[in-house]
């Protein structure tokens, strides 16, 4: 039990530790700027409520199956999941930059707020499916009770990379979009890890042919 659930725990809290940073980050490019990334956050919480659910499925599915041994299932499974929540992280995004720009005065009315909320999610719409790679083989590792793996992946390719990036790219160009750039490239990153490091396990079970 402990050997499964500190890596997850510490994985959370890497998430946690990491976005306090970007938080700071945020802060010192000024209000308006504080109030359109939160926002934003406001538009674009359905997609990450949705993925989280995603990865308990995938856990749950892959931990079943894994433990009878059917690994053909496991691959049939993921294969499956990335259709169904590729395909929901496109139409999401494809929502969003349809809809979400009326939405925006609900929350908050003041023109440079919605402006600068409008271009962040401007840039993230197209970009949540980079998410959903490591969000399936994330709960695919955690259902096989590789939870370490995953916190290593995470660790170096998100939490790691994004306070480089604040240290660097960020410092050198101190602007909201430079800041979001953090985001996807790291999604991209950990997806990379999570697809290199299962294809491995799973050419090692036979299942790739």
């Amino acid at each position: 039990m402990l050997g499964i659930g500190v890596p997850l725990s510490l994985q959370s809290l890497m998430y946690i530790l990491t976005n306090i940073f970007i938080q700071v980050g945020i802060n010192s490019l000024g209000t308006v700027t504080v109030a359109a990334w939160t926002l934003s956050d406001k538009i674009d919480g359905f997609f990450w409520g949705f993925m989280a659910a995603a990865n308990v499925t995938v856990s749950n599915f892959v931990g079943q199956n894994h433990g009878k041994g059917d690994y053909g299932r496991i691959k049939k499974g993921i294969k499956s999941s990335f259709i169904i929540f590729m395909s929901f992280g496109i139409l999401y995004g494809a929502l969003l930059l349809l809809f979400s720009r009326p939405l925006l005065p609900l929350f908050n009315n003041d023109p440079e707020v919605i402006d600068c909320a409008w271009d962040i999610i401007l840039f993230f719409a197209p970009l949540y499916w980079t998410w959903v790679i490591n969000e399936v083989l994330s709960g695919a590792l955690r259902g096989e009770g590789k939870t370490l793996v995953s916190f290593m992946i995470v660790a170096v390719s998100i939490c790691g990379f994004r306070l480089i990036w604040l240290a660097t790219a960020f410092k050198a160009h101190p602007t909201i979009i430079c800041l979001a750039a953090s985001y996807p490239i790291a999604w991209g990153l950990a997806s990379l890890g999570m697809t290199i490091y299962y294809v491995i396990r799973m050419k090692r079970k036979s299942v790739i042919k």
